[in-house]
């Protein structure tokens, strides 16, 4: 008997909130969109297995020269 009533249950599961396509199919469902901007970098810890350590930069390489060059242009109006 118990068992009868958690097939019920998961047999009530909610998919309205699905997409669907032209067909009426279940689409594939979407890849995250919160991807960053900032590169990564993976190092390999040594003597362990598929193990890896994230590192993100805090600059892109435009936002680095666009910096050294906001800085190299606030020395020079300094300097005169």
């Amino acid at each position: 008997m118990a068992n009868r009533k958690s097939d019920e249950k998961k047999k009530k599961i909610d998919v309205s909130h699905r997409n669907r396509d032209e067909l009426g199919r279940f689409a594939k469902k979407e890849e995250s969109k919160l991807l960053s901007d900032r590169p990564i970098k993976l190092i390999k810890v040594k003597g362990s297995y598929k193990t890896y350590i994230v590192k993100e930069r805090w600059f892109t390489e435009d936002e680095r020269i666009y910096i050294w060059f906001m800085t190299s242009l606030a020395i020079i109006i300094f300097l005169i």
